[in-house]
């Protein structure tokens, strides 16, 4: 799955509420839906916000940080 651009950060940021989620069952913690929701959208910016940084190196050194860094572009 890694191989579609927003499937690719989708994970990602799924992965992250899954982390809190299992925190908050084993610490008995009830989670609001804010919590939840924040913590998918924070996720969500910081991996597109990774995804960019990686395309602004591509551009200025040439040197792809991952394989797939060409998928993306700075006007996506």
């Amino acid at each position: 799955m890694k191989q579609f651009v927003i499937v690719d950060v989708v994970i990602i940021a799924i992965g992250f509420v899954l982390r809190i989620l299992v925190g908050g069952i084993a610490t008995s913690v009830w989670l609001s839906e804010w919590i939840v929701i924040m913590t998918f959208l924070l996720a969500l910016f910081l991996a597109f916000a990774k995804r960019r940084d990686d395309v602004v190196l591509y551009q200025n050194t040439g040197v792809s940080p991952r394989k797939k860094t060409n998928r993306y572009n700075l006007d996506f």
